[in-house]
């Protein structure tokens, strides 16, 4: 990417807010709110009931369990994570700014409000656009656009120290890994499909995370990865940089990007 490319992407970033969540309140169903509770597998999906709640364990409700609310609001915490970040007490967000999909080419936030929208939980990461206080748009941010987001808008943080010590190099470093890489239980099927292995259905339900973050990093593998070596390595993707995973491609294999079709060109075309 070009200087002026790159300083028309900081300047869309610069309007994404990060938070954590600190709580979330759901009116009570008198006034007409419901919630519906769903249990994730690798091969289903199906409604859970409520009183089936009490014994499951924290990693199940963690890996396993997505709730959608019909209403709820809640507060994020007062730690500011990064600069652009000028509010200096909690954020407040509600159902109502929940936005779904964020656009992989012109990173911008859209999407039709649902009856049932994913609810965060506390300690979730937020990101969005605020204003006054409140996020206007908002969705349960990855953690791998939360370091692409700093990688494309820092030259340096302190966050970069483990990757400045690594004798591999910093380029490196990201582009290994589940740093900048997303869909984890997809990479590790992949990989196993690669070297003729077939995952036991135990094996599966062990390593499968139900993922509730923005639809990029539910869609696609790499393109948090091709955004930082475009932005900041300006480097374009080809079969000769692909991201390379522990376990991955084999010796007769040919690792490949993935992203939206015609993703780079369109990406470079925006800015």
């Amino acid at each position: 990417m070009e200087d002026n490319q790159i300083r028309n992407l900081r300047h869309r970033l610069q309007r994404l807010v990060f938070r954590r969540v600190r709580s979330i309140v759901v009116p009570d169903e008198a006034i007409g709110s419901t919630v519906t509770t769903f249990w994730h597998t690798p091969a289903e999906q199906t409604e859970f009931k409520e009183t089936e709640l009490d014994r499951l364990t924290e990693e199940q409700w963690q890996k396993n369990v997505e709730q959608r609310h019909t209403q709820f609001y809640g507060f994020t915490t007062r730690s500011i994570l990064r600069d652009n970040d000028s509010w200096d007490k909690s954020i407040f967000f509600e159902k109502k700014g929940f936005s779904d999909f964020l656009d992989p080419v012109t990173l911008t936030l859209d999407g039709i409000e649902s009856d049932l929208t994913v609810s965060p939980k506390p300690g979730d990461l937020l990101c969005g656009e605020v204003s006054n206080g409140a996020y206007s748009k908002w969705f349960i941010c990855s953690e791998q656009l939360y370091r692409a987001w700093t990688l494309i808008m820092y030259h340096t943080h302190s966050s970069f120290r483990n990757a400045e010590k690594k004798k591999s190099g910093t380029r490196s470093f990201w582009m290994s890994g589940n740093r900048l890489m997303t869909r984890n239980y997809e990479k590790w099927l992949l990989a196993s499909k690669d070297h003729g292995v077939e995952p036991s259905r135990k094996e599966k339900q062990d390593r499968y995370w139900h993922q509730r973050t923005e639809s990029i990093s539910r869609l696609w593998i790499h393109v948090y990865c091709a955004i930082v070596l475009l932005a900041r390595y300006r480097e374009l993707p080809s079969a000769d940089n692909v991201p390379r995973v522990k376990g991955g491609a084999t010796k007769t294999s040919t690792p490949v990007w993935d992203l939206p079709d015609g993703f780079v060109e369109a990406f470079l075309a925006a800015y």
